[in-house]
């Protein structure tokens, strides 16, 4: 999670400045836009069997030769542990394990740590599939696959039925990928040493896979390969023999091991599906889903050092003379007449403020068709914040929130950042963390808890005089004053909290009016 430093600052130091913010390392996708809906860390004794199916089953598709026994599948040294063994039973030579979660998502992240055996035959896989929709009519997602004898490559992809009201299977397709990878030293990775991560994250209309952080690889829905909304159950399991990588032979080894160290679900806040790789650390480091405009090569790079989650972070640097500007953007889907929170975070390093006249904002553009142009007929308007001035504070992250009301006949919200240089080059600037998340519109909730009460005092004071953290600006004037602390009262005054109710104090009512010309904003609303 999010940690904060407190920063205890004086009464004119909160109305003028924004206090800056220590930002540790932590859980990245809950920090962009994603909430952990789902989770087994297997830290128990014996397996769940609240959360999981431990199947006794003889009979499996794809020519297996394997018995999956409960007894197959054990907790061992804080891992799930499925073993296949060559010991025959009822007709099957093996024996070996599968597990699969009682309850079932439609959308979301689904992440497996997971270390895998390593000798011909085995099939270990992590996949999604309906309960109780016929396959492939309700898709199926395999975030991992495996063959026991290719130690350096993994495998995903995506099974579906065309038109799901015909009978399966005439018209089931499928498509994959296969990933390798290589280690710092140029060596190949391999896969059956060590535990690695393995994802999907399944929003309406694409599918996005990973191994360690890097997406190998994408899929859009089309006519003829819809991505199915069916809500699907997580399944863990390790096959012996059939048709993906062949039965055992005589250099196989008995026994072997899939251990598992967690199993985690996100699901998007609100079920809104903002911005990918808001924290651009895809890939190792990765623009993926974003758009550069004005891009030299060298005044919009990845930066790998101090970033506030993960292990990269965006640079954009001045380096020309003249007003110039160059930036990057990318569009998310919304809904008209809703409210969007945006959020990220910035730092200017050491030594490398702003030349005069240069101007770092972001701007939220609407646009009632997905993907046109700046200023075409699409364009429904924008709000624009500054982010950096050559005054801002240096050497310390800062975290900007502001809330936007998105017009009603926007299909597409565009988030665009833009570095504005002034007379003369010089000056860059970090951004990391970029999430958007659809809030309920209630006036004084500054928590977005869903309700009005005295938590949300507490926010809007926390963050008196701010022009930059504006999740308590109730009144969208792009500044957090005493005119928001009307706006919470009010909303306040027919609940059941409103019996103490903190006054502000006069003195600091009266700083904040003096200083609120300090402020600025730049909005432009259709």
């Amino acid at each position: 999670m999010l940690r904060y430093t407190v920063c205890f600052c004086s009464l004119l130091c909160l109305v003028i400045t924004t206090c800056p913010v220590t930002i540790a390392h932590g859980d990245d996708f809950e920090r962009l836009g994603w909430t952990r809906v789902w989770q087994d860390e297997f830290d128990q004794s014996t397996v769940n069997t609240g959360e999981w199916d431990v199947l006794n089953r003889r009979d499996s598709f794809n020519n297996e030769k394997q018995y999956y026994l409960d007894d197959q599948v054990s907790l061992f040294d804080g891992k799930l542990r499925l073993t296949a063994t060559n010991v025959p039973l009822d007709g099957k030579a093996y024996r070996s394990g599968l597990v699969r979660t009682h309850e079932e998502w439609s959308y979301g992240r689904f992440e497996i740590r997971a270390d895998l055996p390593t000798t011909q035959g085995m099939w270990p896989a992590i996949w999604l599939l309906p309960r109780t929709v016929n396959w492939p009519t309700g898709g199926e997602i395999d975030i991992m696959e495996n063959r026991g004898s290719q130690p350096f490559l993994t495998s995903s992809a995506y099974h579906w039925q065309t038109d799901p009201n015909v009978p399966c299977c005439d018209q089931h397709r499928y498509s994959y990928s296969e990933y390798t990878a290589t280690d710092a030293l140029g060596a190949p990775v391999n896969f059956h040493e060590g535990f690695h991560d393995y994802a999907v994250e399944w929003e309406p209309n694409e599918l996005r896979f990973y191994v360690d952080g890097n997406r190998h690889f994408t899929l859009v829905g089309a006519t003829q390969r819809p991505i199915f909304d069916t809500a699907k159950s997580l399944i863990l399991n390790l096959a012996v023999g059939g048709d993906f990588g062949g039965d055992p032979n005589g250099s196989t080894v008995f026994p072997q091991h899939f251990d598992i160290e967690y199993a985690r679900v996100w699901q998007r806040e609100n079920g809104f599906f903002g911005l990918v790789n808001g924290g651009f650390d895809e890939s190792q480091g990765s623009f993926n889903d974003w758009e550069t405009f004005n891009s030299t090569g060298s005044n919009i790079t990845i930066a790998t050092a101090g970033a506030t989650t993960g292990s990269s972070a965006v640079r954009l640097a001045s380096q020309q003379d003249g007003v110039s500007f160059a930036g990057l953007y990318q569009g998310v889907a919304v809904d008209g007449g809703e409210s969007l929170r945006v959020r990220l975070d910035s730092l200017i390093p050491t030594g490398e403020a702003l030349a005069a006249g240069g101007v770092a904002s972001i701007k939220v553009e609407y646009y009632n068709q997905f993907g046109a142009g700046y200023q075409s007929a699409a364009f429904l308007g924008e709000d624009q914040f500054i982010l950096a001035d050559p005054g801002s504070l240096t050497a310390a992250w800062r975290r900007h929130e502001y809330l936007v009301d998105v017009p009603s006949a926007a299909v597409e919200a565009r988030i665009s950042i833009l570095l504005n240089e002034g007379t003369t080059s010089g000056g860059a600037l970090l951004l990391d963390s970029l999430s958007v998340v659809s809030v309920d519109g209630i006036a004084g909730d500054y928590n977005y808890d869903g309700q009005v009460d005295l938590a949300d005092y507490t926010v809007w004071r926390d963050a008196l005089g701010s022009t930059i953290n504006l999740a308590a600006d109730g009144n969208r004037d792009g500044e957090v004053n005493a005119a928001d602390y009307t706006v919470w009262e009010a909303a306040l005054s027919s609940s059941s909290a409103a019996a103490a109710v903190p006054e502000p104090s006069t003195l600091l009512l009266t700083m904040l009016a003096l200083v609120s010309s300090r402020s600025s904003r730049l909005a432009v609303r259709s």
